[in-house]
């Protein structure tokens, strides 16, 4: 079968070569008369249209050279500057119209407000120009530019071929000038007539009428018809307004009517043929065309703002490096704050939407030498050029923070972010990547130094960053290890009433082999930064829990970093790392700040409540520092609230600490918290702290951290007082 399928394929094929060759043979028949006929047409076609082009132009320009007749004129100066309006219809207007036939004038004061309209013969409202001064606003522009570089010394002419109200018309435009030298119209003073003259009215009856087309027609679309042909009609950027059209004098085309009827029908079946062919040639290498420029363009641009994408990106930071010794070049790579609560709270297509404004903003304040680029997700790369300073950078970097601070438009109602810029020049000789490194480092410095800012890259940034990568890879390192080069320190939480230590709350410490012994500020944020935290809180529990099996009558309280709730399922790990160090969760306290619920929300709640269903506490860290408020208290669901420090020293020292303390120890005694005040260093604040009733206190007065050892000692020790 599939021998016969082959051969049927091949008969085809030689079937189909036999059919070509054939009218290939008669085709070469008639090429010689055809050809003849055919070229007879071409001859005139081309003259046809070469006498059509030539009357357009020579009409656009006839338009100019009848203003020219009126605006060299002193009483036509005297008259717009009196504004006096009976004249200038009279002698600019009317005239304009009844000798010129044009369809409508205006005269434009310096200002480029209209003072003057005319419309057919008649004065018209100034609403007139209100269609007309928008569309001719270039060449307008460009006319008082010209005068201005000729020092008002000579006319100079601006025209060009619009669309006014669906129809092409001629537009001219020259100043009015005045021969005297004391009405001399210097630049920014001058008044300017601005004429119309519509193309599809008197200037086809002359074409019918001078060149024998009298069925000249204006429409849309280019001729289409077989005996057709068009011209279009050409604005000043040489786009198609619209079409001329009409139907051309053929004499070989008559000729082969009359002579040749058999000829006509076997050349059409052979053209037949050959279109068909053609056209699926074409329509194929069309649809192979456009798919490979469509990869083209998705390989190097971002699907959903339409900009560069990373790889678009490299490629114009590639062509534009060269030249970075000649010119001044900066690249920025900006990225958007609180882009991510945009997208949990309101979806991905509103993210989506709002991407495509931020793009589109940031634009609008390019050069048309400037390139902005989408790199993924909310960060995008911006390539500058011919800044002479850092506070250009910095006009434009404000400017960039301004428009990302402004509401985005959605379909939910409104989002807000912001946006985080980091900067570098760039030199002819630093290779693309290090470009792309340092811009990277400046963004990365912008973001930890609160967001919403411009940095520039420096050598000590990158220095500092290059000794936090040694640091985190040094942290990650010392996990992998166990936590060898990890210890925990314990710091007492007596009772406000009587002194007896009631709880210890675990602190981390590092004894770093290059840098000695570190405490948490030094790596905890590098740790949140890099997600290693939560391997470091579970490393913290682990070992607090095992310490806690020698403290039975002890509360060990554990940091727990906002951080280690951005994974489901935090509850269960800790539980789990408590069962298998055979701790009850009732001597194991978690400690949270107030950002945890401002991270995870609901998540973080419902994370809580599962442990304390379990029987661990939960104590709010560092309470009245942030966003403390009762329905934070009611959703949190905790046991204790912590006083923070800032509070706790200037007891007895200012009135207002004071006052704060006593709220919170109030408030958490009317919710039912304990209520524990750190910071403590002196008998003055201890004495307080009872006195009001504060459940718990931690602080030097007592002990700093130290080791479990240090805390053993304590115990033996109070229990000895106890006992006497």
């Amino acid at each position: 079968m599939g021998a016969i399928r082959k051969a049927k394929a091949l008969s085809t094929h030689v079937l189909w070569v036999m059919s070509l060759f054939a009218l290939l043979a008669v085709g070469g028949m008639l090429f010689v008369v055809l050809q003849a006929l055919v070229g007879t047409d071409h001859v005139s076609i081309e003259r046809q249209q070469q006498l059509v082009r030539h009357a357009m132009e020579a009409q656009e320009a006839r338009v100019s050279k009848e203003q020219k007749s009126i605006t060299w004129w002193d009483e036509a100066v005297e008259a717009v500057n009196a504004r006096d309006m009976p004249w200038i219809h009279e002698n600019l207007g009317e005239w304009m119209y009844q000798f010129f036939g044009h369809d409508r004038t205006l005269v434009i004061a310096a200002d480029d407000r209209a003072i003057y309209a005319m419309e057919e013969g008649r004065a018209a409202d100034l609403g007139t120009a209100a269609e007309v001064l928008p569309i001719a606003a270039p060449e307008l522009a460009r006319l008082h530019r010209r005068f201005a570089e000729v020092e008002g010394r000579d006319a100079v002419v601006e025209r060009s071929v619009k669309m006014i109200g669906g129809r092409p018309a001629i537009i001219s435009l020259l100043p009015l000038l005045a021969y005297s030298e004391e009405l001399r119209v210097r630049p920014g003073e001058e008044h300017v007539l601005v004429s119309v003259q519509f193309v599809d009215h008197a200037f086809l009856d002359h074409i019918r009428d001078g060149y024998l087309l009298p069925k000249a027609r204006i429409q849309e679309t280019e001729a289409t018809g077989f005996d057709e042909t068009s011209l279009p009609v050409l604005d000043g950027n040489g786009n198609a307004l619209a079409y001329l059209a009409w139907k051309p004098d053929l004499p070989g085309r008559e000729i082969l009517n009359q002579v040749l009827p058999t000829a006509v029908i076997a050349g059409l079946a052979m053209l037949a043929l050959i279109a068909f062919y053609a056209r699926s040639i074409y329509r194929s290498s069309a649809e192979i065309e456009a798919g490979r420029l469509r990869a083209l363009h998705l390989a190097s641009h971002d699907g959903l703002t339409g900009l560069p994408n990373r790889s678009g990106v490299i490629q114009r930071l590639e062509r534009i490096l060269p030249r970075a010794g000649e010119e001044s070049i900066v690249l920025l790579f900006a990225d958007l704050d609180r882009f991510k609560e945009v997208n949990d709270t309101y979806g991905h297509p509103a993210g989506d939407d709002v991407i495509r404004q931020f793009a589109a903003r940031v634009t609008c304040l390019l050069g048309e030498n400037d390139m902005l680029g989408r790199l993924g997700g909310d960060e995008f790369a911006i390539l500058l050029r011919n800044l002479d300073t850092r506070d250009d950078i910095s006009v434009i970097c404000e400017r960039i923070l301004s428009c990302a601070s402004e509401p985005f438009s959605i379909e939910e109602g409104t989002a807000h972010v912001g946006v985080s810029i980091g900067y570098t020049f760039l030199h002819p000789d630093m290779p693309r990547s290090e470009s792309l490194r340092r811009a990277d480092i400046a963004l990365y410095a912008a973001k930890r130094e609160g967001r919403d800012r411009f940095v520039a890259f420096s050598q000590e940034m990158d220095a500092a960053l290059r000794a936090r990568h040694l640091i985190e890879e040094e942290l990650a390192a010392t996990l992998a290890r166990g936590g060898r080069d990890l210890v925990l320190h314990y710091q007492p939480q007596v009772s406000g009433r009587d002194g007896e230590i009631r709880g210890v709350e675990a602190l981390l410490r590092w004894r770093h082999p290059r840098l000695g012994f570190l405490l948490p500020g030094a790596f905890i944020r590098l740790a949140e930064d890099t997600r290693l935290v939560a391997k470091l809180d579970e490393w913290v529990l682990r070992h607090a829990c095992r310490q806690a099996r020698e403290w039975p009558d002890l509360t060990v309280a554990v940091n727990i970093s906002p951080c280690s709730f951005e994974r489901h399922g935090l509850a269960g790990r800790l539980l789990r790392i408590m069962h298998e160090e055979r701790v009850n969760p009732s001597q194991v306290e978690i400690e949270i700040t107030e950002s945890v619920l401002l991270k995870e929300g609901k998540n973080a709640a419902e994370e809580l409540q599962q442990l304390r269903s379990h029987g661990v506490q939960v104590a709010l860290d560092d309470f009245g520092t942030g966003y403390s408020s009762l329905n934070r208290l009611r959703m949190l669901k905790v046991d204790k609230v912590k006083i923070d420090r800032s509070f706790v020293q200037p007891i007895g020292e200012t009135a207002d600490s004071t006052a704060i303390v006593d709220a919170i120890v109030e408030l958490g005694h009317a919710l039912g918290l304990l209520v524990t005040a750190e910071g403590v260093e002196t008998e003055r604040q201890r004495e307080y702290l009872r006195f009001i009733g504060c459940d718990e206190i931690q602080g030097f007065l007592f002990s700093g951290p130290v080791p479990p050892e240090a805390i053993n000692e304590m115990l033996i020790e109070e229990r000895q007082r106890g006992a006497a």
